[in-house]
């Protein structure tokens, strides 16, 4: 199973049978991916082999500042912005495109970032 988050807000998971289910993401609310019942977004838990795990990874927003914000000469592109970020939090990995995240890390997420376990599989 892998399940796909971008910037946009939206999540989208893709069960054992081929079936794909879309998630509209709130910014002001976490949402914890897993096979869990507690998890907000449940995928793998009908999967005969345990690739995602309970609490997978969370996917949670942060205003991020701009680096060059300056009271003085505000310029445009300069203000605040809620950023998605996804934290591992998987016994089997969390890739993003690829990279392995690493239990206990965040990063940031954008558009059309494609995260799952098993290399991303």
């Amino acid at each position: 199973a892998a399940a796909a988050a971008g910037a946009a807000g939206a999540a989208a998971t893709q069960p054992s049978e081929g079936r794909v289910e879309h998630f509209d993401l709130v910014c002001t609310k976490e949402y914890t991916v897993g096979r869990s019942r507690r998890c907000k977004i449940r995928v793998g838990h009908d999967s005969p082999q345990p690739y995602i795990s309970s609490q997978h990874f969370r996917i949670f927003y942060k205003v991020k500042f701009s680096p060059r914000v300056s009271a003085a000469a505000p310029m445009p592109g300069d203000e605040p912005r809620l950023q998605p970020y996804i934290e591992d939090m998987s016994q089997n990995g969390t890739y993003i495109d690829g990279t392995l995240i690493g239990r206990g890390f965040t990063q940031e997420l954008h558009d059309g970032a494609l995260s799952g376990g098993d290399r991303g599989r």
